[in-house]
């Protein structure tokens, strides 16, 4: 595994009670307690997708995940070859390169900033607040998103209240 954001979100899956199995060629990631979490219920491929790899790939991810409602496929490495992604845009898959940012060193965990004060989520009126953020902030004012986040959320204050993660909000006035 080259990618540190894939490194990180498998052991922050794992950690969240998911399951990573190697198939060889790719990995397979199921989250049960929250089959709609797309970059929970994955399959991520060591290398870029070769000339014919589009449709066996997403015909892998229908026999792994039959399921789903959805087709997520990552592909491990740092410098943002998508490979032969044709057939996969062609699919209705939308080819995109993310950017991780990593430190060299760590600084001051948490400080004010203007009104704003940076601060771990630990109360049920935080963990709330963080949900009806998140629906404003991504629209998702529907049943099912709402579900979603509900379960995505859940399964963070597991992690911070287990001392495997923090979640970091600003508020002002009491407000995130």
């Amino acid at each position: 595994m080259h990618s540190l954001g894939f490194r990180t979100d498998l052991m922050l899956r794992r950690l969240a009670g998911a399951t990573v199995e190697d198939r060889g060629d790719h990995l397979l990631v199921r989250t049960p307690a929250n089959p709609t979490f797309y970059w929970g219920n994955f399959l991520l491929f060591a290398n870029p997708p070769a000339p014919g790899d589009g449709t066996r790939w997403l015909q892998l991810f229908a026999d792994e995940l039959p399921d789903a409602s959805h087709v997520a496929i990552g592909v491990d490495g740092t410098a943002g070859d998508l490979g032969a992604a044709q057939e996969l845009v062609e699919a209705g898959l939308a080819a995109e390169v993310n950017t991780v940012l990593t430190a060299d060193r760590l600084g001051q965990p948490f400080r004010d900033v203007g009104d704003a004060v940076l601060r771990p989520l630990h109360s049920d009126d935080d963990w709330r607040q963080a949900l009806e953020l998140r629906s404003l902030v991504y629209g998702g004012d529907t049943p099912a998103y709402r579900v979603f986040v509900s379960r995505q959320l859940e399964e963070a204050r597991v992690l911070a209240d287990t001392g495997c993660a923090v979640y970091v909000g600003a508020f002002v006035d009491g407000v995130l």
